[in-house]
């Protein structure tokens, strides 16, 4: 999100990390780990546990009752905040299973979804 000349311009004003801090965040690493979650997420300075819920119901508000593109959708979808970035490839993938838990319908192949249009 920034370019090489922001990122040093940053660096040079980060502070350390403290040993408790880091102590802190290997300990909310392993509680994620082991609640065996869909997701995990920085949520107010902490690793939380999570699923695509979210992100699916993003999906489902932006696609409506007229065929439009999985492209404009996902789009759209990645302008949101979820506590992560949401890439294209995971909002295509999330529509590709809205698709096949046939919440979303599609003219094209789920293969193909870049190229597909949705609608609810």
């Amino acid at each position: 999100m920034f370019s090489p000349k922001q990122l040093l311009a940053k660096l040079l004003g980060a502070a350390p990390i403290s040993v408790l801090r880091i102590s802190r965040l290997a300990l909310e690493w392993q509680e994620a780990k082991y609640a065996n979650a869909e997701t995990r997420r920085l949520r107010d300075n902490m690793l939380v546990a999570g699923t695509w819920l979210d992100v699916d119901e993003a999906l489902l508000d932006l696609a409506g009752p007229e065929w439009e593109p999985a492209r404009k959708i996902a789009g759209a979808a990645m302008g949101q905040r979820f506590d992560f970035m949401l890439s294209d490839s995971i909002a295509f993938w999330r529509c590709r299973e809205l698709v096949t838990a046939g919440r979303l319908k599609i003219r094209g192949t789920p293969s193909e979804i870049e190229r597909a249009d949705l609608r609810r």
